[in-house]
Formats: C-alpha cells, sequence, structure tokens
C-alpha cells in the first residue's frame, strides 16, 4: 500500500485551517501537514505537523532566484518542500485552504488520489485550445504551452514532483518566473498523458464548474448552512469577505461578489451591502 501524505496550503494557520485540517483526519485517518509560506520554523499547532516555507528554505533546496510573488504563484514548491521532508510518501495530495469538502468528496478524492494508475490529477488538467496566460514559456522547455490546470486541489506521484522539481528549476534558470504552478504541474503530467486525470471528469460530481473556480467566491457560512455535496472553491468565511471588500487592490466589488450576495442570509447581505457602500464612497 502506498503513503500517502496530505497537505494544507495557507499563509497562516487560523480556524479555517485547523478546521480543514481536522475534517482531513477524521474523514481519511491521515494527519495533514500545514505547508505554511514565510513561517519562521517547522512547528505543531493542535496536534497538526507544520512545515515552514521560506526563500531560504528553497534556496537550499535548488530553487534560487524567486520572483517577488512567489508564495502565491508557486504553490508547486510546496510540494517540494514536502518531498523533502517526508521521503517515504509515495504521493502527495495538496489542498489550499480555502477549500471545502462537504459529503464524501475528501473521500472519494483521496481513494481517486491512491489509484496506482493515476500519477497525477487536477480541475482542468489537460491541453487548452490556447495556452493559459501562464503556460506560456513552456515551449522554451521543450513542453506544450497548451498545458493548465487549477492548483487549489492537485495530487502527484513523487516521480512526477520529481519532474516538476526539474522544470521549475530550468524555468528559474531561463528567466521564466511568471511560470505559475499550473503551468509545472500541467507540463510535467501531460508528457504521459494517460496517468494525468482530470478531476471535473474523474469526479464530476464533486468538482462541478459552478461549485469549483478561481472566481466568484462562495460564502463559508452559506454553504454550511445548505450542506451541498462536492468540493467547492473558493470560499471565503463573512469576515474575510468585509476585509477584501474594505481593501481597494483586491477589486471585491458588487459583481465579484454576486454568488456571496446571492447566497448570504439577510443580515450577511446587511453587512456585507453596508462594507460595499462605504468601500465605494468618496470618503471610502
Amino acid at each position: 500500500m502506498d503513503k500517502t501524505a496530505i497537505l494544507v496550503r495557507c499563509r497562516t494557520v487560523g480556524p479555517i485551517e485547523r478546521d480543514l485540517a481536522r475534517v482531513i483526519r477524521d474523514d481519511t485517518g491521515i494527519s495533514p501537514v500545514l505547508v505554511v509560506n514565510e513561517a519562521r520554523a517547522d512547528a505543531e499547532q493542535d496536534g497538526f505537523a507544520t512545515l515552514a516555507l521560506t526563500r531560504d528554505r528553497l534556496a537550499g533546496l535548488g530553487f534560487a532566484g524567486l520572483p517577488d510573488d512567489w508564495a502565491w504563484r508557486c504553490g508547486d514548491l510546496c510540494l517540494y518542500l514536502a518531498r523533502n521532508a517526508l521521503p517515504k510518501a509515495d504521493r502527495h495530495l495538496l489542498i489550499e485552504n480555502d477549500v471545502l469538502f462537504l459529503g464524501q468528496a475528501l473521500r472519494r478524492l483521496v481513494d481517486l488520489a491512491r489509484h496506482p494508475a493515476a500519477e497525477a490529477g487536477a480541475v482542468r488538467l489537460g491541453l487548452h485550445d490556447e495556452a493559459p496566460k501562464y503556460s506560456r514559456g513552456l515551449d522554451r522547455l521543450g513542453l506544450d504551452p497548451r498545458a493548465g490546470c487549477l492548483f487549489p486541489v492537485v495530487f502527484a506521484t513523487a516521480a512526477l514532483i520529481d519532474r516538476m522539481a526539474g522544470i521549475r528549476q530550468q524555468a528559474l534558470a531561463l528567466g521564466l518566473r511568471r511560470l505559475n504552478d499550473e503551468a509545472v504541474l500541467a507540463g510535467a503530467a501531460l508528457r504521459h498523458p494517460a496517468t494525468a486525470l482530470d478531476l471535473a471528469r474523474a469526479l464530476p460530481r464533486d468538482f462541478r464548474p459552478r461549485t469549483f473556480a478561481t472566481n466568484p467566491p462562495l460564502l463559508r457560512e452559506a454553504l454550511l448552512r445548505t450542506r451541498p455535496e462536492g468540493a467547492h472553491h473558493p470560499v471565503l468565511p463573512l469576515a474575510q469577505v468585509l476585509d477584501r471588500i474594505a481593501d481597494p487592490s483586491r477589486g471585491y466589488g458588487r459583481h465579484r461578489l454576486r454568488r456571496v450576495l446571492a447566497a448570504a442570509a439577510a443580515d450577511e447581505r446587511a453587512q456585507i451591502a453596508a462594507a460595499l457602500d462605504r468601500a465605494e464612497s468618496p470618503a471610502g
């Protein structure tokens, strides 16, 4: 039987991250490792191991010359850190902290990730009609620039992660710093396309387009009330929605929050509307 490691990618460890970690442990029997961007040191948080993802540590693993936004753009770095720290793991499943699993979705995902015929999995993993924006440059590495996927939930074998690491290091050496995690995973996985799974096809009831996308976001409180089956992303709690409205650089306006507003309860909708009014007022 293979040894599968489950990783939670996060910036901090708070209630949302701890809740996700508990769900993973309770539903799968695997205690996840929290990979924390720019944390000062490895530690233990409420019984869960953490790995600190830092620029210096990555440089020591051979990943120097990272872009300024590496913590956001290069989620694949979590896999290389875990591969080094957990050498006995044959497979790694990486989940971002703004993913919510309801029903049996997580167990079905873990069963798929453990399947010996599956080397990699991600939503929309495959060759796209046009080269995704952040996959441009893969051709300089001898790979098809149409390769792409979404990165919030991915799994890969240890051997594939090693191939990904070579691609990332080669890209950095060539100055391809805008190449993102999705391009690296897809580029490596599609060298052997028969073993690369699009989760939207392999688990269609769990990774539906309307409930698993990059934007617009979903309201965590609303999903916990209605509890629709499947995986959902991006999922934000009300407090985080309000914080992002107040930050002009986030661009969280009424259109972007349309699904949040549609699902919110009356009191939640009132708080969001008031925050939007403040952000849109001249004084705001």
